[in-house]
């Protein structure tokens, strides 16, 4: 990992990995099943666990669309999970957000990075 992080996704990544717990990083991948042929073959983790990981995307709330873009592009588990948080969290209703329809991202390697993956949501307001 750089040691001087330069972009949004970077910068996100690190305050990540200083979270991070060498036995999370162990137990993770097996919980998660990335072995060869298994669910989630070929992710990878840091090893934080979902509290932190919510705690770095509270602090990020404002992150653009193309920030939140890049951070999905990690091959980190836990920075892609934050980006779908900061999401989530931007486009619910009572945060003042409007969104009358997000259908997809470009990048489509969300979640466990399956190709097949995409968000759908609809949320009308006035």
């Amino acid at each position: 990992m750089e040691q001087n992080p330069t972009t949004f996704a970077e910068r996100v990544t690190a305050e990540l990995d200083a979270l991070h717990s060498e036995e999370k990083r162990v137990v993770l991948p097996r919980f998660f099943k990335c072995g060869a042929g298994e669910y989630g073959e070929g992710d990878r983790f840091l090893g934080v666990v979902v509290p932190d990981v919510r705690a770095v995307a509270k602090k990020n709330l404002f992150a653009s669309l193309f920030d939140i873009e890049a951070l999905l592009g990690s091959p980190w588990h836990e920075a892609r999970l934050c980006a779908l948080i900061i999401l989530v969290q931007q486009i619910r209703p009572e945060r003042g957000f409007r969104v009358l329809s997000f259908t997809h991202l470009r990048n489509q390697q969300l979640g466990s990075g399956r190709p097949d993956r995409s968000i759908h949501c609809r949320w009308l307001s006035s």
